[in-house]
């Protein structure tokens, strides 16, 4: 019952894994660490796009941008991350929802920063001065 259950939380979720070499870090601080690697691949490969749309070409780019695509995609508003250490790793995987990265589909809404939570044209969304974005609470 454990895999069909997981097998059908990933077509719904989607996950994102990360292989950490050794190291005791707190379980807290290799979930940021991890999130961190993942943002990065935007400084690192870039979408490559004005429009901001995910094509078959930024998703095609030596080394990997989807895990960075995946967490700052417009609908996906939870991220939850599991750690486990063996002797010789530590594994880190998260999970998010409601699933992105489809092909042809923009990333996020590009638009002025927010001040106010009245500049949010989400629902039930808030904005975050220190960020100027629209968070889903």
């Amino acid at each position: 019952m454990f895999s069909y259950m997981t097998a059908k939380l990933k077509k719904v979720l989607g996950d994102m894994q990360l292989d950490a070499d050794g190291g005791i870090l707190h379980k807290r601080t290799e979930r940021v660490s991890s999130c961190k690697v993942w943002f990065d691949e935007l400084a690192k490969r870039g979408v490559g796009q004005e429009d901001n749309v995910l094509t078959q070409e930024v998703w095609n780019k030596p080394g990997q941008i989807g895990h960075y695509t995946q967490m700052v995609w417009q609908d996906t508003y939870r991220l939850g991350c599991y750690v486990h250490r063996c002797p010789s790793m530590t594994y880190v995987v998260c999970q998010y929802g409601p699933r992105g990265n489809w092909i042809g589909d923009p990333i996020y809404e590009m638009g002025n920063p927010c001040k106010t939570d009245d500049d949010c044209m989400c629902s039930n969304c808030k904005c975050s001065r220190k960020e100027a974005l629209c968070i889903v609470h």
